[in-house]
């Protein structure tokens, strides 16, 4: 019953010859037009911005002044990242796209969010560190809310036969979600826990999904880090993402479900809850300091094994060691999960939303 409005998109072919092929910027003039459209037929409230695709963002303050229609920015990813900088890792895109993108970022950060009614992330450091950089937004005008999960897909899931990369006779671990450089000390100490696991044998591991693009097959990164350690046999990746009820059905079946954590002690990943949904041990592999860390702690600490900034590998390595070997001997996951999980359902966090939605009108 939700009303979805499609536009035309400039095709990434006429703008790749520029250096660019984002989406945002292919498409924001139509958007703009459509918007303006439906802005002037019907009455609303409020409009909601809940997009990776900062460009769309400069059009907040251009509809609020021109219909007077506030509005919210659900912040995904931080606008302005230094990680980069810091640890000397090429960006993704290279340098002068990620320049590019930083500006983009400051400006929507100086001119965008401060007309916002309102902002929420799912990560309270994305917000302290823009109120460091924009003095003007009040504490109050801001929220966090962590990823959801879905007691409903997890119950269309299990309806669904296991996707045909699911289909082992072995045990299989399973890690559903990007790669990128920042996850390498996460994935290169597991790999090596593994590489020295007694009962390496008994299982598969799969990487599903970890390019961003849809047809980024050859983008792979956990193949080469892989190739370093040794146990090439045992480990499976596949770049490309797979629909969303084929993972959980995956998730459901595994035998222990891995999350890597980022080096970037502002990352949460949007896969937790949902992993600790489907039942099954999870391994999550956090930086000590990271919200998603924080939250586990609190919810089922006994999943998480974490690291600090400059720990040695080897060290680490010894204890995922252990970590493994508890996991691999887990019958009753939900035994080990605190009741406060319950507290972030998808209509329990629809229901906060919705007050924040109410409080935001003007």
């Amino acid at each position: 019953d939700i009303k979805i409005h499609r536009v035309r998109v400039i095709p990434p072919s006429w703008t790749q010859i520029l250096g660019f092929d984002q989406l945002a910027f292919r498409s924001l003039w139509f958007v703009k037009k459509k918007v303006n459209q439906i802005l002037r037929k019907d009455s609303f409230d409020l409009i909601f911005f809940s997009t990776t695709q900062k460009g769309f963002l400069f059009l907040g303050p251009y509809w609020k002044k021109k219909f007077r229609v506030p509005f919210i920015v659900d912040i995904q990813d931080p606008f302005v990242n230094d990680y980069y900088a810091k640890s000397g890792i090429r960006p993704p895109g290279g340098k002068l796209k990620f320049s590019i993108s930083q500006r983009l970022g400051h400006l929507i950060e100086q001119n965008v969010l401060p007309q916002a009614a309102r902002l929420i992330s799912v990560s309270k450091p994305y917000l302290n560190e823009i109120r460091q950089r924009v003095s003007c937004l009040e504490p109050q005008r801001s929220d966090v809310i962590p990823f959801p999960y879905s007691a409903n897909d997890h119950k269309r899931a299990r309806d669904r036969p296991l996707p045909e990369w699911a289909n082992t006779d072995k045990k299989i671990i399973l890690s559903a979600g990007r790669g990128g450089k920042d996850l390498n000390f996460a994935l290169e100490a597991f790999l090596k826990a593994v590489s020295i696991w007694g009962r390496k044998s008994e299982y598969e591991i799969q990487f599903v999904g970890t390019a961003y693009g849809l047809a980024e097959e050859t983008a792979r990164s956990v193949t080469p880090v892989v190739g370093n350690i040794g146990i090439e046999g045992m480990v499976h990746e596949i770049p490309r993402r797979q629909p969303f009820l084929d993972v959980l059905r995956a998730q459901q079946a595994a035998a222990i479900n891995l999350v890597l954590g980022s080096e970037d002690v502002r990352y949460t990943a949007s896969k937790c809850l949902p992993v600790l949904n489907s039942g099954k041990p999870l391994l999550a592999i956090f930086h000590e300091e990271s919200p998603a860390a924080v939250f586990l702690k609190k919810v089922a600490p006994a999943y998480l094994c974490s690291f600090s900034s400059g720990e040695q590998l080897e060290g680490f390595v010894e204890r995922l060691l252990a970590k493994l070997e508890e996991l691999a001997a887990d019958r009753n996951s939900f035994d080990k999960i605190h009741e406060d999980f319950l507290n972030f359902e998808a209509v329990q966090q629809a229901r906060t939303l919705s007050e924040i939605f109410y409080q935001s009108q003007s």
